[in-house]
């Protein structure tokens, strides 16, 4: 819903913009032209973070032209309400190139493979870098676009996404400082394979079109922590 949102307020305000790039005035068609560009980039879906603060100076300029005159400018104002209540969620970074290529793949910006270690990888930004409810929601909302893009919409499991997420969470709580992903998996071999997930789940439990929909907690109780 967020990108056809920003789409729409970017495409607005370029349509509101377009005739005062026509005007006589020099001022306002700089005024104006800086905001079709901007709009343009805010509209764009993969829009540089960038974009958005400088859409949002535009406006504020804008209406500090209007009010200069004694006007109010409903359009600056309502567009800059606008961009700030969908200001994009601090981006998730990755150091080593092995992390940044599967990121990459992971938030569809480059070409590869994404097999289930590179899922790990990602996962493990998200939980490192972000409170846990928010790498839980983040994560499954990428995750359920890369699967879209895939074509496999219908491979996305909600309670082995958010049940991996919270065992990895777990793992990372007592990680040392600076540790790798291959330490880390090194350390926690089982998440490797999918399979460590049965120490907690019955095979009926995530077979379920109610644990593939919304998460269920553990049916089983683990022999090792």
């Amino acid at each position: 819903m967020r990108p056809w949102l920003r789409a729409a307020a970017g495409m607005f305000l370029v349509a509101a913009s377009a005739r005062a790039l026509l005007g006589p005035d020099r001022h306002v068609q700089v005024l104006a032209g800086a905001e079709v560009l901007f709009a343009v980039l805010y509209a764009w879906p993969r829009a540089p973070r960038w974009a958005d603060a400088g859409l949002l100076a535009v406006m504020a300029v804008a209406l500090l032209a209007h009010a200069a005159r004694g006007e109010l400018a409903y359009v600056p104002a309502a567009a800059a309400i606008a961009i700030a209540a969908l200001w994009p969620p601090r981006a998730v970074r990755a150091e080593d190139p092995e992390d940044g290529q599967a990121l990459r793949v992971f938030l569809l910006r480059g070409p590869g493979e994404f097999p289930h270690r590179s899922h790990l990888r990602v996962a493990r930004l998200y939980l490192s870098q972000l409170p846990l409810g928010e790498a839980i929601e983040r994560f499954g909302m990428d995750l359920r676009r890369f699967a879209r893009a895939k074509g496999a919409a219908a491979k996305y499991h909600q309670t082995i996404t958010v049940a991996f997420l919270l065992l990895m969470r777990a793992r990372l709580a007592d990680a040392p400082a600076g540790e790798g992903f291959d330490a880390f998996l090194a350390r926690n071999p089982d998440l490797a394979s999918a399979g460590c997930l049965k120490a907690f789940y019955s095979e009926a439990a995530l077979a379920s079109e109610l644990a593939r929909r919304d998460f269920l907690f553990p049916d089983r109780v683990a022999s090792a922590p």
